[in-house]
């Protein structure tokens, strides 16, 4: 039984109260790691020439009346459980927003990520983000739903780009494809299932290609108790360096030269500007 959007808005407030509270910014961080990821992702303003295209490209999709059907292999949504929906309906409640598209630019963009996978296309609009970061990149992006997936492929193609690999199939089997084409990838976003036993599963079969300068992002690590429990879980595992939770995402690095383990919350500077210039 779905609950109402009022009801699942308001608890996603009353939880980014509580992470609010305990987040840090700039002026609360001595760790030069921590402090170059704020400069160069948190609070970079830089506008991209990516970003207006991504935009324009949303507009259109949220003005599709199209419906097609979701084969969803995951927990589904919080707000329906019908299989039938307008592009436009995913594109306003289940494609990400263009700031968190913005994040996933910089990240590939600072850190120069080269193999990138995606475990849930959707639309395609987090895929655009990732691969417009830098077109000599190759991302592979897995999408269960073969109608989602068919719409995805031909946002791709509208934008001429030739950096993007789709798979329309399973998270499972996708992967044992990935594992055998690829001994190492470089960034690694999930943004699909949430469930915490299938994201606990994913990343432990992804292990074996992940290297130091890997970096695994969570999505909607907030949106549920599942979900929660996941990025705890994940977080903890002996390999993971440094834990950035921005609410939105957890990031998550392997990177040896971070001698003490790291463990974060963080928020803009400018949302707790009356700590700005004062050092704890």
């Amino acid at each position: 039984m779905h609950k109402h959007p009022v009801v699942i808005h308001l608890q996603l407030f009353l939880r980014y109260l509580s992470f609010f509270f305990k987040a840090k910014t700039k002026y609360d961080i001595d760790s030069p790691f921590v402090s170059d990821f704020i400069e160069h992702i948190l609070e970079d303003k830089r506008r991209y020439y990516a970003f207006p295209l991504i935009q324009w490209m949303r507009q259109q999709l949220s003005k599709d009346k199209e419906e097609i059907t979701i084969k969803d292999y995951g927990a589904g949504s919080l707000l329906t459980d019908q299989n039938q929906r307008s592009i436009a309906h995913i594109a306003r409640h289940g494609a990400i927003n263009d700031s968190q598209g913005q994040i996933l630019f910089k990240i590939v963009h600072h850190y120069k990520s080269n193999i990138i996978l995606e475990l849930g296309t959707s639309l395609g609009l987090s895929t655009l983000y990732l691969a417009l970061a830098d077109k000599r990149n190759q991302v592979i992006t897995i999408e269960g739903s073969p109608e989602i997936a068919q719409k995805a492929s031909e946002n791709f193609y509208r934008l001429y780009l030739e950096n993007i690999f789709l798979i329309n199939d399973t998270f499972d089997k996708a992967l044992n494809v990935v594992r055998q084409e690829f001994e190492n990838i470089d960034l690694i976003y999930i943004d699909g299932d949430h469930r915490e036993g299938s994201t606990w599963a994913y990343f432990e079969r992804l292990l074996p290609q992940i290297h130091q300068d890997t970096i695994l992002i969570l999505a909607d690590i907030y949106w549920s108790k599942e979900m929660k429990r996941a990025w705890q879980k994940i977080k903890a595992h002996q390999r993971i360096k440094a834990a950035i939770d921005i609410f939105d995402f957890g990031f998550l690095f392997f990177n040896p030269i971070v001698r003490q383990k790291i463990d974060v919350k963080l928020v803009p500077t400018k949302y707790k500007f009356w700590r700005m210039g004062i050092r704890r």
